[in-house]
């Protein structure tokens, strides 16, 4: 390989490989899994973090897992996160619940906020500073003020199990 495209090759997968490249234009992620079985698209983050989409159920799958989709924000050590999910809770339910996720220097802590439809929409946007004070996390109609860890850096993942979730108008900036 000449040594000018190797060098444009180089830089072009550090560009691609550094948290305020990645997931900059917004995308839609089509999460479809069978039953038991997990999928989830993810990217690095820095120390402040805006995420943005919009979050709609299309079916669901039996099984041992009760078809979550959601969104989570964790710090690198894996002590803190926090995000949303919305679950099915049992096969016959007529909404979903929406479910604050959030994990604090280790402990686990889940909020329900409110039932959605079935075919219901769900926008939501995570604004984390660097200080980890002044964020916030707007879930529909739902606005939380955060208090946040000092993420150094970590990862945003968009997730599903059992059933099929669209996110669209996916976007993390991480500058």
């Amino acid at each position: 390989m000449p040594r000018f495209q190797y060098l444009a090759f180089a830089a072009i997968a550090a560009a691609a490989l550094t948290p305020a490249a990645a997931l900059a234009a917004p995308m839609t992620f089509d999460c479809d899994t069978p039953s038991d079985r997990f999928s989830s698209v993810n990217t690095p983050i820095g120390a402040s973090v805006r995420a943005a989409g919009t979050i709609s159920a299309v079916s669901f799958r039996s099984g041992k897992a009760r078809s979550p989709g959601g969104f989570v924000i964790n710090s690198t050590d894996g002590l803190n996160s926090v995000g949303f999910q919305l679950v099915l809770a049992a096969p016959d339910a007529k909404a979903l619940d929406l479910v604050l996720v959030a994990r604090n220097n280790g402990k686990l802590e889940r909020r329900a906020l409110r039932a959605v439809p079935l075919s219901g929409t769900v926008p939501f946007t995570i604004v984390l500073p660097a200080s980890g004070q002044g964020g916030r996390f707007v879930l529909g109609e739902t606005a939380i003020n955060l208090a946040f860890a000092n993420l150094k850096s970590g990862s945003a993942m968009a997730l599903c199990s059992a059933g099929q979730f669209r996110f669209t108008g996916l976007e993390v900036v991480s500058p």
